[in-house]
């Protein structure tokens, strides 16, 4: 799937509020890019979530491997400034072959959302890029750590079920979501 049009089709239907628009991520991006996984990690901290983001991931080069393979999203305010990210996978994840549960279904091609940060906690830029991702109208599959609260609560608002556990490259266990369902981009 391209990210560019995808990012396009939604931002024509859904038009953004406070000036946002969507992108897809580009090299120049990256820098902004990563001052917005900063700014997410210190949200995380003031939540105690301690443990989800380190000091090492994501890192530079993981941002670098989304933009050149195409698979990032950036949420930009009126001045260009990249408050929002998230990378958007259409293949299926090593990951998410082992859960301890089940997923809604096993139907391959998925969406897979990654790295999903916001600057600032406003607007609803996290929930904007996880509805682009939704707007694919396929299955989207995403997994957070048990202590990301806004993460969660984010994911079950917008109709994601709880599916079980992952556990990711680090061995650590991640809570895992599914979304299925046609995406309305006119409402």
């Amino acid at each position: 799937m391209d990210i560019a049009a995808l990012v396009s089709q939604f931002s024509e239907m859904r038009p953004l509020p406070h000036g946002l628009t969507l992108a897809q991520a580009q090299p120049h991006h990256i820098p902004q890019i990563m001052q917005t996984i900063e700014a997410a990690r210190k949200i995380m901290r003031r939540y105690n979530n301690f443990n989800q983001w380190t000091s090492v991931y994501p890192a530079h080069e993981d941002i670098a491997e989304d933009v050149a393979g195409g698979r990032g999203v950036v949420c930009l305010d009126k001045h260009n400034t990249v408050v929002g990210y998230m990378a958007l996978y259409f293949t299926p994840q090593d990951n998410y072959a082992n859960i301890s549960g089940n997923w809604l279904d096993d139907t391959v091609p998925y969406a897979t959302i990654h790295r999903l940060a916001v600057r600032v906690a406003r607007h609803g830029i996290g929930k904007i890029l996880a509805q682009c991702a939704m707007s694919c109208n396929m299955s989207v599959r995403v997994d957070t750590h048990e202590v990301n609260t806004a993460m969660r609560t984010l994911l079950t608002n917008l109709g994601y079920q709880e599916c079980g556990t992952v556990w990711v490259e680090d061995g650590t266990p991640r809570i895992a979501y599914q979304w299925l369902g046609k995406f309305d981009l006119s409402a």
